[in-house]
């Protein structure tokens, strides 16, 4: 373990182990080794892969790193190096490793992988639009479901029923609510239902609840759905790797 001093506060003087030490009380430095260790079995998988990185792209990346860092300038990217503690070869190893990995995601993941994937998973991309009233008894909230099923406004009740003001002002307008937001038993009854359907009385907490079901929808598998769909697979794939790969002790 290294004891280079770093910096002197006052007469006191503050090394890397002092550094170390601190990391490792907080628990922040075993982190750091896990994610270490994935990187270094990461290159060995990649290199039996074919995987490579030429001195082209590293530069490229690199550029547009420093532009999304906004380092302009040699200054600009030697004060960041500064702040990190880190020179330009020690950075560009790290940028390599980000680097390597995304060319192993999209080595290992195709496109349609990642439509196959979200076919096979749509539930887990859709949402229902809702709105909802709370009242404090199940009487109260089985007459406002009666009340609603007789064409009475579902906002007007809410307006005048809902315990929930800040839904209440707004018609008992909830928005666009994602699977695994809701307990699972009031979940799967609306998701479950048609379009404009009111659904309940449901006991949340010390109230119940009534809903509307407004609308129904599925996220778009757009770039952004790409990227999440590729991350999760790869995590998926780099937990199963870490864990058939041998790592002693010295």
């Amino acid at each position: 373990m290294s004891n280079q001093v770093l910096v002197k506060v006052n007469e006191s003087e503050v090394t890397e182990n002092d550094v170390i030490i601190r990391l490792k009380n907080k628990g922040e430095y075993k982190k750091a080794l896990v994610e270490v260790i994935e990187l270094t079995a990461l290159r060995q998988a990649a290199t039996q892969q074919g995987v490579v990185i030429s001195e082209t792209e590293l530069q490229e990346y690199s550029d547009k790193k420093r532009q999304e860092l906004g380092l302009y300038s040699v200054a600009d990217t030697e004060r960041y190096f500064s702040n990190l503690g880190v020179n330009l070869n020690q950075w560009a190893d790290y940028l390599e490793n980000e680097l390597l990995e995304i060319k192993a995601k999209e080595k290992l993941f195709t496109d349609d992988d990642v439509r196959e994937y979200y076919e096979s998973n749509k539930l887990l991309y859709s949402a229902v639009t809702l709105s909802r009233i709370t009242v404090e008894d199940q009487d109260t909230a089985e007459e406002i479901i009666t009340q609603a099923g007789e064409g009475e406004d579902f906002a007007v009740l809410a307006e005048d029923n809902s315990l929930d003001k800040a839904t209440a002002e707004k018609g008992g307008y909830l928005g666009v609510i994602k699977r695994g937001t809701l307990p699972a038993d009031i979940e799967n009854r609306l998701f479950a239902s048609e379009k404009d359907a009111v659904v309940g009385p449901f006991k949340e907490n010390s109230n119940y609840t009534v809903y509307k079901v407004i609308d129904h929808s599925v996220d778009t598998l757009d770039d952004k759905l790409k990227d999440e769909i590729l991350d999760g697979l790869y995590a998926y794939w780099k937990q199963n790797f870490m864990a058939s790969t041998r790592i002693d002790t010295v």
